[in-house]
């Protein structure tokens, strides 16, 4: 082992969960912190749980400046300790990126958008296996510059839409926009224009600067499949788009045969 390994220093990481409903307390009840099979709820002196509603729960590490946030996940039904657990939550589960080329091509930005789908096995209580594949490419192209990157979720959950039925719930990895996430899955502000998530769909935040977690290793696939598949694009010139008068339009979208 190397003199720079023994001397890297390991970032401690802490997990926080939050309840939507506050909890009031009489002078004679007691509030016990509970902890079975991976769940923490507070419960009162008979083991009883209270109604603390739907729970968030976020994974951070302290960085040099800051705290900084690795996951997080809204409106969970239960209160896990384990990000690993978090798919349990859904019925489907996928994972977008959307990266932008530093060059303009023929005066018209261009994105391309990556899509995983993971099937997860619960093994134990504390292990699960994932299998991904690459479910979905996005391209776009448009001259009025705009944060893409809501436009591809809105786009991809309209294509989900067409075979996932509304009571299934689906949970969307995404790794930008974590300052709106909360109104975004209470569905209190739009997504992009006029249009709200879904209410059987949730967006899950996953940084791609670390490998802790099955949602950040997703994204960073994501992110490198968006960007192989645009430079290579981008290089062979294998863009075919007529703009016509539309400042945003998509280019193609492709659904991979599995």
């Amino acid at each position: 082992m190397s003199k720079k390994k023994l001397n890297r220093k390991v970032r401690k990481r802490s997990i926080n969960i939050e309840a939507s409903k506050t909890l009031t307390i009489g002078p004679n009840q007691h509030v016990f912190a509970v902890y079975k099979d991976g769940n923490a709820y507070l419960a009162d002196e008979n083991g009883v749980p209270y109604d603390t509603g739907l729970r968030s729960m976020v994974k951070t590490y302290q960085g040099q400046n800051k705290e900084r946030v690795i996951a997080k996940a809204t409106n969970l039904n239960s209160s896990i300790d384990r990000v690993l657990s978090w798919p349990d939550n859904f019925d489907y589960l996928f994972a977008i990126d959307t990266n932008t080329h530093t060059e303009k091509y023929d005066n018209c930005y261009y994105s391309v958008a990556a899509v995983y789908s993971a099937q997860v096995a619960k093994v134990s209580e504390h292990e699960r296996q994932f299998n991904c594949r690459l479910h979905m490419i996005i391209e776009w192209f448009y001259t009025q510059y705009v944060k893409i990157e809501p436009y591809s979720w809105r786009e991809l959950i309209l294509e989900l839409s067409k075979t996932i039925p509304t009571d299934k719930k689906v949970g969307i990895v995404v790794d930008s926009e974590l300052g709106n996430h909360d109104e975004y899955n209470n569905r209190t502000i739009p997504i992009c224009g006029e249009w709200y998530l879904p209410e059987n769909y949730s967006l899950i935040y996953a940084t791609a600067n670390v490998t802790d977690e099955w949602c950040n290793k997703m994204i960073i696939q994501c992110d490198k499949t968006a960007t192989a598949i645009m430079e290579e694009n981008y290089k062979a010139h294998r863009i075919n788009f007529n703009l016509k008068d539309y400042p945003i339009q998509i280019a193609n979208i492709s659904l991979i045969d599995h």
